[in-house]
């Protein structure tokens, strides 16, 4: 939905999102490359449930190197990008 909006007002995607103090959030990186909740778990090998207790900051343990890689590849990203989204209290 968010997608279609900026197309409808021909702006980016990211120009309608909020961006906190200490960057860009995990929820802020998956709108932006255009991915839903299910999309990510997928590419990143985890269930919709854990991405969504990510993007809530219910982080319980660093994440695993390959898991960080598989997300920032999906997000079209660096996995220092991904990990301080993730890590974002």
């Amino acid at each position: 939905m968010l997608h279609a909006l900026a197309r409808a007002l021909d702006v980016p995607a990211t120009s309608l999102l909020a961006v906190t103090d200490e960057g860009p959030d995990l929820r802020w990186l998956r709108f932006a490359a255009g991915l839903s909740a299910a999309e990510l778990a997928h590419a990143a090998g985890v269930s919709v449930t854990t991405i969504h207790r990510w993007e809530n900051g219910q982080l319980e343990r660093p994440l695993p190197s390959d898991v960080l890689a598989d997300l920032a590849t999906a997000l079209k990203t660096s996995t220092a990008q991904v990990d301080a989204a993730v890590n974002q209290r």
